[in-house]
């Protein structure tokens, strides 16, 4: 918009409501003139007085006329273009100003503690739950989902406070994202009679929301612990037991599951083999003919894992970790040469059916547990730096609009982050 100056006030012609006034200013000149030869030095200042009043009248009313001039045209274009851009464009030094989805907030794991923070970095708030494993929180935004080691307590209905012991068997939680109202609705102690022959004992199982929010399913031991593991499904409210939702001709101890369709049919998670090698698959869930099958996306070279599906069913995001040759001597520490592959991970996404691959993160650090936003444009996800400190980041769904949400100085990386 052009700036329109306004005129110099020496040079510009009165206003037409000032012209009424032309007469008395014509007559009180008159009378000072007459009056000059009797008093000059005080009717000079008389005079100089008068006019530097009128001046100042005038230049008032001016001043005042372009304030409401300005006030009347920059209103209603101030309010177009808050209607156009409205309050989610503005942005502050983290990126993200007032921008938010609702009362949805960012959870992540961090020092042993649950904790939540707005996207834009503003209001940390450290939940009283203690867990050192990865969460996830419920489609609606309710609650969160977590497991960590068992109290030493075998009822399921654990205290929240009891001491985990290390090594032990793994409990599934939920709590409200407040923090109030923690439930135990798997208890390791107890899977013996509820699931199989053996109760499950692997620490690192991660719960996945169904997407009505009212159920969740983790991995667990069939009868045949070393061969087969199932997909079972808990009750979000602890009521009821566990109940098989499918079997894959995987052991627990390579496949682990990450994220629920937006249909409720597939759930995605990813398989290792014996080098640690893990590649993403889709378990079919829903219905008898699509028990045990499971369809792989991802091939080698490389690593990929932690899958999310976007809110929409259309997009998977996950973590790809190339697969790179590296070497190192001789020297001092390495008197031969020693190879080994490694690789820098970073966030990927690509279609539900495996096709169109696509990088999204291009850092020299280590980019990980890669989640959506509710609205399925913005992503969250966790970068390492060295000497074992991270921060979280937010990202537009094509990778774009990077932006820094919180770093930790500490050296306790943060774990996993949902939204």
């Amino acid at each position: 918009m052009e700036e329109k100056l306004m005129p110099d006030f020496d040079t510009r012609k009165p206003q037409g409501s000032d012209e009424p006034n032309s007469p008395r200013i014509q007559s009180i000149a008159n009378r000072l003139s007459s009056l000059l030869t009797a008093s000059k030095p005080r009717l000079l200042s008389m005079a100089s007085t008068v006019r530097d009043s009128l001046i100042a009248n005038r230049l008032r009313s001016l001043l005042i006329g372009g304030v409401l001039l300005f006030v009347i045209a920059a209103v209603p274009v101030g309010l177009l273009l808050y209607s156009v851009s409205g309050p989610g464009d503005q942005r502050s030094v983290s990126g993200l100003g007032d921008w938010q989805l609702g009362d949805r907030r960012l959870v992540y794991e961090f020092d042993g503690y649950l904790w939540t923070i707005n996207p834009n970095g503003s209001n940390l708030t450290r939940l009283p739950v203690l867990t050192w494993e990865e969460l996830t929180v419920s489609p609606n935004g309710k609650r969160i989902a977590f497991d960590t080691n068992c109290p030493e307590a075998s009822s399921s209905s654990a205290s929240a406070s009891a001491s985990p012991r290390p090594g032990s068997f793994s409990c599934l939680y939920v709590v409200n994202t407040e923090g109030s109202d923690k439930r135990t609705l798997v208890n390791g102690f107890d899977q013996k009679k509820l699931l199989g022959d053996l109760p499950i004992q692997q620490p690192e199982w991660k719960p996945v929301w169904s997407p009505d929010s009212k159920k969740l399913a983790f991995t667990g031991w069939s009868n045949n612990p070393y061969t087969r593991c199932d997909i079972y499904v808990v009750n979000a409210n602890g009521s009821g037991a566990p109940t098989r939702l499918s079997t894959q001709p995987h052991d627990c101890h390579s496949m682990s599951i990450s994220s629920w369709s937006p249909d409720g049919k597939k759930i995605a998670g990813q398989v290792s083999n014996q080098m640690d090698v893990s590649q993403i698959y889709v378990f079919n869930v829903s219905g008898r003919e699509a028990k045990d099958q499971a369809l792989k996306l991802t091939e080698g070279p490389g690593s990929n894992s932690a899958p999310s599906w976007s809110p929409d069913g259309t997009e998977i995001v996950f973590t790809h970790i190339p697969d790179r040759k590296h070497c190192l001597g001789p020297n001092a520490n390495y008197p031969e040469k020693y190879c080994f592959s490694s690789g820098v991970p970073a966030v990927y996404k690509m279609n539900t059916d495996g096709s169109e691959v696509t990088r999204l993160t291009h850092s020299p650090d280590v980019d990980f547990s890669p989640t959506w936003s509710p609205d399925g444009k913005k992503l969250a996800f966790v970068r390492q730096y060295s000497a074992g400190k991270s921060g979280i980041y937010t990202m537009n769904s094509d990778g774009s609009d990077l932006t820094l949400v919180r770093k930790f100085v500490a050296t306790n990386t943060v774990h996993s982050v949902d939204w």
